[in-house]
């Protein structure tokens, strides 16, 4: 994705929430907190919102494959 600081990245995703994309916002948080942003608290952040704002819309994907997904990551326990 190139050079991206926090601070752009998190608008980024907050201007795709805004446009009500949040699919879009969700894929690109995931993206940039397993990638070049993985140690960047306010990212994370938006990214569990993200999941809780998910979890409250009527999605087609189950649980198991959405929250739980990012409960399990490999950067969301880093110390394991």
């Amino acid at each position: 994705m190139g050079c991206i600081s926090e601070d752009l990245a998190c608008q980024h995703v907050s201007f795709l929430l805004q446009l009500e994309r949040l699919d879009d916002a969700r894929n690109l948080a995931e993206k940039l907190c397993n990638g070049e942003l993985s140690e960047t608290v306010n990212l994370w952040v938006l990214r569990l919102s993200i999941e809780i704002k998910r979890i409250k819309t009527p999605s087609k994907e189950p649980m198991a494959n959405g929250m739980w997904k990012l409960y399990y990551s490999r950067n969301f326990f880093p110390y394991h």
